[in-house]
């Protein structure tokens, strides 16, 4: 049987002497320290920085006030 050029017979054949070098995605286990430093690296760089919500303590009644007054926080960062 005739084969195209670049096809073959032999292109089925594996070298296995041969060394095949890098593999690739395999980057193997990463620590919890070490992702959650990247983490954090990727949210700063999101954020510039800057928080969402002013420092300090709230105390609220209920949960229901305390969502609110969040999201109007995170709103009025946005705004700006």
């Amino acid at each position: 049987m005739k084969f195209p050029p670049g096809l073959g017979e032999t292109d089925s054949i594996v070298n296995l002497d041969e060394d095949i070098g890098r593999m690739v995605g395999g980057k193997g286990p990463v620590s919890p320290q070490k992702r959650y430093a990247e983490m954090l690296r990727m949210a700063r760089g999101l954020t510039g920085g800057k928080t969402f919500l002013p420092k300090g303590v709230f105390r609220f009644q209920n949960h229901e006030q305390s969502n609110t007054w969040e999201m109007e926080q995170i709103l009025k960062r946005a705004k700006r």
